[in-house]
């Protein structure tokens, strides 16, 4: 998860605490908007215990969450 907030301040310009915190809102969000498998993937995920190949069904699942953010 460092290396998203890292990526978030670089491209909003806001500090280390209000960055992590946007990405934290961003992953509850999509958390509640998936169904249980994939909450906990993602949590496996962020905390680097696993990479998208690991766990194989979420890398296909992502495609669907663009719908969450306007795409189709």
């Amino acid at each position: 998860m460092d290396e998203i907030v890292k990526i978030v301040m670089e491209k909003t310009g806001l500090g280390e605490e209000q960055a992590a915190k946007a990405v934290e809102a961003v992953l509850e969000y999509v958390k509640d908007q998936v169904s249980e498998p994939f909450d906990s993937m993602i949590d496996s995920f962020m905390k680097g215990e696993s990479s998208l190949g690991d766990i194989g069904g979420l890398a296909g699942g992502l495609g669907s969450l663009g719908g969450l953010f306007g795409k189709k």
